[in-house]
């Protein structure tokens, strides 16, 4: 089964077109640069997360997706890639 037909993928794409694909990229950037400097990926989302405060409230469901996706992929196949592979899914 290939990482893009599981559940929080699924549930990714019903946001397709919904939201900010440059404040994502953004986002997801930021993450990757900080998780160069740390190994906890929850420590990394949430301080990249309080800094975009109000677009993360205003998406929250959307942005724990990613949280979700980030936690449990980065690992296997690096955050480079889990990050192309959002960003694919919702363009």
């Amino acid at each position: 089964m290939s990482i893009l037909e599981d559940p929080e993928f699924v549930k990714l794409r019903q946001f397709k077109g919904k939201v900010n694909l440059d404040l994502v990229m953004q986002i997801l950037d930021e993450i990757e640069l900080d998780l160069r400097g740390s190994n906890n990926i929850k420590t990394t989302i949430i301080y990249v997360y309080s800094s975009h405060l109000d677009e993360v409230r205003k998406n929250k469901e959307f942005y724990d997706i990613i949280a979700d996706i980030l936690q449990k992929y980065y690992q296997k196949i690096g955050i480079e890639n889990v990050s192309q592979l959002i960003l694919n899914t919702i363009r």
